[in-house]
């Protein structure tokens, strides 16, 4: 049960900070770092989470909401530069 809470706070964690940082982004181009490190985090939690728990279904969730946060975040880097 520990884990279970630790793994969904820091989901929501890192949820509400990349909901921070990437309105921040535009303007401050030095928070692209910080952004790919915390979506490389929920996409790497999302690999985990399939590959332990291939029958939830939440696990898939987490993984395709981890895969495309990365993404926008690749993609918006390119098209700020």
């Amino acid at each position: 049960m520990y884990m279970s809470l630790v793994c969904g706070a820091s989901l929501i964690l890192s949820g509400w900070l990349l909901l921070l940082l990437l309105k921040k982004n535009e303007t401050h181009t030095f928070l692209y770092f910080p952004i790919l490190l915390i979506s490389i985090f929920v996409l790497i939690n999302g690999i985990l989470s399939i590959i332990l728990m291939v029958d939830n279904p939440f696990a898939w969730v987490v993984f395709g909401l981890g895969l495309s946060i990365t993404v926008i975040t690749i993609k918006q880097r390119k098209a700020l530069k």
